[in-house]
């Protein structure tokens, strides 16, 4: 599972957790301040803090939400989190036991694989390519 995030010292702070002897896999644990915003994949919410808030949007509209949910193992809409207090955490696992992989991003672009989003920053966008789309961009 994939975790992207903005550049260093902005917004929440995401730590992976290492899998545990009892075979679980790895967690991602997020610690928010008041007014922090992340959006999860649909179902990885474990566990909250008291003054975390659990919504659900979509990302990009309607149309990209559908789009990303037909061409990837993603839900239509986004688990959104937001700490009313400092001092918040969450932690989120993915569907499938697998291992976990922070991205810091910037202005930079990242293709990960179907299905491996878990985490981001509210403010991180996201959009599903096709193979033809990837094909026309690599040949700009």
């Amino acid at each position: 599972a994939a975790v992207a995030r903005r550049e260093r010292g902005s917004g929440a702070r995401f730590c992976v957790v290492p899998a545990g002897a009892g075979g679980g896999g790895a967690a991602l644990q997020v610690l928010m301040r008041k007014g922090d915003e992340v959006k999860a994949e649909s179902g990885a919410l474990i566990s909250r803090s008291e003054h975390v808030r659990v919504g659900a949007e979509l990302d990009g509209g309607f149309v990209r939400s559908v789009l990303r949910a037909a061409m990837s193992r993603e839900s239509v809409f986004f688990q959104t989190l937001r700490s009313k207090r400092d001092d918040q955490d969450v932690l989120l696992a993915p569907e499938e036991v697998s291992d976990i992989v922070l991205l810091e991003v910037g202005p930079d672009r990242f293709h990960i694989a179907r299905g491996a989003f878990l985490a981001a920053e509210k403010s991180v966008s996201l959009e599903s390519l096709t193979e033809w789309d990837m094909r026309k961009r690599s040949s700009a």
